[in-house]
């Protein structure tokens, strides 16, 4: 069955042929290509717009390949000048006598000879050239689950009923042997032994085991470093490991003796636990919230808990607490900005903090919403002394709005304006949701 793809294709059609009558037609006359139709194509017809008549209906010549392309267009050929679309069906052809490479069977020809083939009509031109998209479609069909239960790439010969049978290429596979028609990545298409499965394009499936791999000389010519390389993929594959690079790695691992071996898995231990929280969101080196549940009750059984906000009549007013939940903030906040690489950022610019202090990043740890009741570690800001001081003294953003802003916020970069500019503030992620938390605990929501 064939169709077309699309009606200005057929318009295409028409104006590079016009009045050309090239059509071969069952009546023994030619037609003009529009007006020409396959009667079992009713999608054809329709598409068309022509009624049934028998003198403009395609000669099946073109079908069993008795219209050599020298003598006119066969149906494929004339289908793939104009990028029409058909379809592709694999024959199982009995006491077929047209194998160039048969091997007769041991024994005397009797009644009960048989003779089993495989081909794809028209196949030569459907390859002569084949495009990725048609290529593509090719290997669907070849490798469909029907089509590897028919076995089309083995022809059989068996002269009797008492002979063995032998078994020797089939047409179809000789012209898929000697032809390019393979897929490859950026849209190549290659001869089978040119191939290479880890070039398939996405949505080719693969398997080693499919039996017309070595009729058709798969990969049989691939430079030595890529054979090898498919091996070591194979072998790593049949190991359980995802890659080639993995085999590898596991091959410098078991090169260790035992007690460098502990001393690595010590050192992965400490590495995988350090990156485990790893988050894309977050600039390279932080981690990310872990387990948000979890940690969203920690916090808010914290928060209940939390110092509250009061004073206490000395000579002067001295808030109380507050150095302790500032000492515990430092520590909270050097691990959300501290990146792997051991370097703190302030939360504004985003930069290496300018000094240390006795080995030490010095930072300031600004109150964002000094509304809340209570005093929370999570309410404080990582910042250099420059942006600490733009934000406690030039943001003219109040306390409540900044709150209410906060709760509705979900990306790393919260927007504001210090000193008439616009500046963002870098949460991370954890940072963040935990401010939320203790923000809804002290609000009572």
């Amino acid at each position: 069955t064939f169709t077309l793809s699309s009606k200005d294709k057929i318009n295409k059609l028409i104006e590079v042929f016009g009045e050309a009558k090239l059509v071969f037609c069952k009546s023994g006359k030619y037609t003009q290509p529009f007006e020409a139709y396959y009667c079992e194509d009713d999608a054809l017809r329709r598409y068309l717009e022509i009624g049934k008549t028998p003198e403009n209906e395609i000669s099946e010549k073109y079908f069993d390949g008795e219209i050599s392309p020298k003598k006119s267009l066969t149906w494929i050929t004339f289908l793939k000048m104009f990028d029409l679309n058909c379809s592709i069906e694999i024959e199982r052809k009995n006491n077929f006598w047209g194998n160039k490479e048969i091997k007769l069977s041991a024994g005397k020809p009797s009644e009960y000879e048989e003779r089993v083939d495989f081909e794809i009509k028209n196949i030569l031109e459907y390859l002569s050239p084949i495009k990725k998209e048609e290529a593509e479609n090719l290997w669907q069909v070849l490798t469909s689950d029907s089509s590897i239960r028919m076995g089309w790439w083995s022809a059989m010969h068996c002269a009797n009923k008492s002979a063995t049978s032998s078994y020797f290429p089939s047409v179809l596979a000789q012209h898929l042997r000697d032809n390019a028609w393979v897929p490859q990545e950026g849209g190549l298409v290659v001869k089978a032994s040119f191939a290479s499965f880890s070039r398939l394009p996405e949505g080719c499936k693969f398997d080693k085991g499919w039996g017309w791999l070595n009729v058709v000389n798969f990969s049989s010519e691939l430079e030595e470093d890529e054979k090898e390389l498919i091996a070591r993929q194979e072998q790593a594959e049949s190991l359980g490991l995802s890659s080639h690079e993995s085999l590898a790695f596991a091959e410098e691992y078991d090169s260790l003796d035992d007690s460098n071996k502990k001393e690595f898995l010590k050192i992965f231990k400490s590495f995988k636990e350090k990156i485990s929280d790893s988050n894309p969101d977050l600039p390279p080196g932080y981690s990310s919230a872990g387990n948000r549940e979890r940690r969203s009750y920690k916090i808010q059984e914290r928060a209940e808990s939390a110092v509250e906000r009061k004073t206490e009549k000395r000579t002067r007013s001295v808030s109380v607490g507050r150095e302790d939940v500032k000492d515990d903030a430092k520590a909270y906040l050097k691990g959300c900005y501290t990146n792997m690489d051991g370097v703190q950022l302030c939360q504004v610019c985003e930069e290496e903090l300018p000094f240390k202090v006795n080995n030490e990043y010095y930072f300031e740890t600004v109150e964002i919403l000094p509304q809340l009741k209570r005093r929370h570690r999570e309410n404080y800001l990582c910042l250099c002394p420059n942006h600490a001081a733009m934000f406690m003294h030039a943001m003219s953003e109040k306390s409540s709005e900044l709150e209410k802003r906060l709760l509705m916020h979900t990306s790393n970069q919260f927007p504001i304006e210090l000193a008439g500019q616009p500046f963002t503030i870098f949460f991370h992620r954890k940072h963040l949701e935990d401010l939320k938390d203790v923000v809804r605990v002290d609000s009572g929501f």
